[in-house]
């Protein structure tokens, strides 16, 4: 399928779905489709990333116990706890829609970015947080090839460029985008990534940004399963190092909104029993 088709696709269904958001059942249903999207993004946003957490263990910690803490605790290193405990309340404004009117800027990205990241143990590393990457950073993606990103010193020009795409595209009075809001929110994220703004957290910070936007539209989140994980990192790997057109990656991402999209008529079908 191609992308137009798919959009299409995605667009009707999140049309068909929206008068099942209405009557008495529809507080019900919202609430299990939260704690389920919650914990999803949670555990496979922070799991793509190397979080030893398992999703028990994720479920146990935004169940925000002092026992279940201090059994966790006993067991996963503190950065891991940390960082989904801050992971969680990012979500949970976003699913209460939060972000929906903040505009994003550099300021913005770098408060999300110093909520998000915890590190306990390098003052180096803890003077990062929240501030633009000072050095040069690279990956070795899933061929095993080294994949370097924009220089620091670029970060913020680079920055900026993205920024204005934003304010050229997303919603506003009188504003014309020849984008569907699924293309930015993929468009965002590539480019993102590819500039790799920040020390560590790219891919958290992306994947946050990207939902942000995609609720500012009345999209729902994407999730990046472990099952889509390999999927994931080999468009990106493709669009970033090997000058290839991006849209296998915006039809990957526009595949997670249709996903979530049915997750999300699941949940608020009158045939849904939790």
């Amino acid at each position: 399928m191609n992308l137009q088709d798919l959009l299409a696709e995605i667009d009707e269904l999140k049309a068909g779905i929206a008068p099942l958001y209405e009557g008495q059942n529809a507080i019900i249903h919202a609430k299990y489709w939260e704690e389920r999207i919650r914990l999803e993004l949670n555990y496979t946003s922070n799991h793509i990333e190397g979080s030893t957490l398992s999703k028990e263990e994720v479920r146990l910690l935004t169940d925000e116990s002092p026992q279940n803490l201090e059994i966790i605790f006993a067991k996963r290193p503190r950065k891991d706890i940390y960082e989904m405990i801050t992971h969680d309340k990012i979500v949970l404004y976003l699913l209460d829609g939060m972000y929906r009117n903040e505009r994003i800027t550099p300021t913005f990205i770098k408060q999300l970015h110093k909520e998000l990241m915890y590190e306990p143990y390098n003052r180096e590393k803890r003077r990062a947080i929240g501030n633009w990457k000072k050095e040069d950073n690279e990956i070795i993606n899933y061929r095993n090839e080294k994949i370097d990103f924009v220089p620091y010193e670029k970060v913020a020009d680079e920055m900026s460029k993205l920024i204005n795409f934003l304010d050229n595209h997303l919603l506003g009075e009188n504003k014309v985008t020849l984008f569907h809001p699924i293309e930015i929110a993929a468009k965002f994220h590539l480019d993102y990534v590819t500039i790799h703004p920040f020390y560590d957290g790219n891919g958290r910070t992306a994947r946050l940004f990207t939902n942000i936007i995609l609720d500012k539209y009345g999209y729902p989140p994407i999730i990046v399963g472990t099952d889509e994980k390999h999927e994931y990192s080999k468009n990106l790997a493709h669009a970033q190092a090997y000058e290839q057109n991006p849209i296998h990656f915006y039809l990957f991402i526009a595949t997670r909104v249709l996903e979530s999209l049915k997750l999300k008529q699941q949940y608020f079908s009158e045939n849904y029993l939790p």
